[in-house]
């Protein structure tokens, strides 16, 4: 497979931003030089961003309907997703704790949709699915993770009461099981002291969406790794950690275009470094779904990457690249 050169782009990598060229091969990066090249079949970006794509951990939920209409559900997800430089969405599954059988059917259903689409090249994106559940002990979920295996599903999201009906002994037995599957665990609406401590003693060190900026920051100070919605965060109150240390994470919540311009906000306005701000919708979140493999500029990753213009202080992908194709 020829290589590919993209050359005049501001490179964004995870420490900083430059002038520069990269270079794939297949589907992935293979050389970064500083500057810009003359050499023949170099697509010139004209000093737009070259950015990594993001990693959304809350991309929209799948919920309600028939497995058609989640079907249409996740096909628009993806679709949105592409166009505004997200290239790995996690969708939210709602798993009850029990369900009627027809229900069950049409959960398997869509999981063996997603699991044919993949394979298939349907969907544009590298979608996979961030379960979520009522608590950890579900007997559902235990088959959907049998079912789908991690590489469709890698997180699972419980909702903080579930946590404070299990004792920390039966909360750590609960984790040992789930780490042993390949998954990650956090917790949902995680906001008083409380909480947060009952859920550290079980073994629990994520937490999902904190609803409200103060709960962001107190998650934050309390030593968890926190994935917020971009709406929520308090920027001026936030530690500005370098993008390897960060323990925070952004996600859509079925905004993908706000996700990408959120970093662009954040260095504009508040005055982040940009590649801090930038590993925030792609490293981090990355790093917290257990995929080493992209998130960021960087020999040897994967090339999943973004074209941004920036109008005036709006942000606004051109182009979508996902394992050196384009998708949009």
């Amino acid at each position: 497979m020829a290589r590919k050169l993209f050359t005049n782009a501001r490179v964004v990598t995870a420490a900083e931003v430059f002038l520069g060229t990269v270079e794939i091969h297949a589907d992935r990066i293979v050389r970064i030089d500083l500057g810009a090249t003359s050499l023949p079949g170099a697509e010139d970006f004209g000093g737009d961003y070259l950015v990594p794509g993001t990693v959304d951990l809350w991309a929209g939920r799948i919920a309600g309907g028939s497995a058609s209409i989640r079907e249409s559900a996740l096909v628009s997800t993806d679709l949105a997703a592409a166009v505004a430089g997200c290239t790995t969405p996690f969708s939210v599954l709602p798993v009850p704790a029990t369900a009627a059988e027809g229900e069950a059917a049409e959960l398997r259903r869509l999981a063996d949709a997603i699991t044919e689409w993949r394979q298939r090249g349907t969907l544009r994106c590298e979608h996979f699915l961030r379960l979520a559940a009522e608590g950890p002990a579900s007997p559902l979920i235990a088959e959907f993770v049998m079912r789908l295996g991690t590489d469709l599903a890698r997180l699972l999201g419980v909702e903080a009461a579930g946590v404070a009906a299990r004792s920390p002994g039966a909360l750590l037995n609960d984790m040992a099981v789930w780490r042993s599957a390949g998954l990650r665990v956090g917790v949902a609406s995680l906001t008083s002291k409380e909480e947060r401590a009952a859920a550290r003693a079980g073994g629990i060190g994520l937490a999902l969406f904190p609803p409200m900026p103060a709960s962001v920051e107190a998650a934050v100070q309390d030593g968890y790794e926190v994935v917020a919605t971009w709406q929520a965060i308090q920027p001026d109150r936030l530690d500005r950690r370098a993008p390897d240390g960060s323990a925070l994470a952004l996600a859509s919540a079925g905004s993908p275009l706000s996700l990408l311009q959120t970093p662009f906000v954040l260095h504009d306005q508040e005055g982040w470094d940009l590649a801090a701000a930038m590993a925030t919708v792609s490293a981090v979140p990355a790093r917290l779904a257990g995929l080493a493999d992209r998130g960021a500029i960087a020999i040897g990753l994967r090339a999943d990457f973004v074209r941004v213009r920036c109008e005036g202080s709006l942000a606004v992908p051109v182009a979508t690249w996902r394992a050196g194709q384009r998708i949009s």
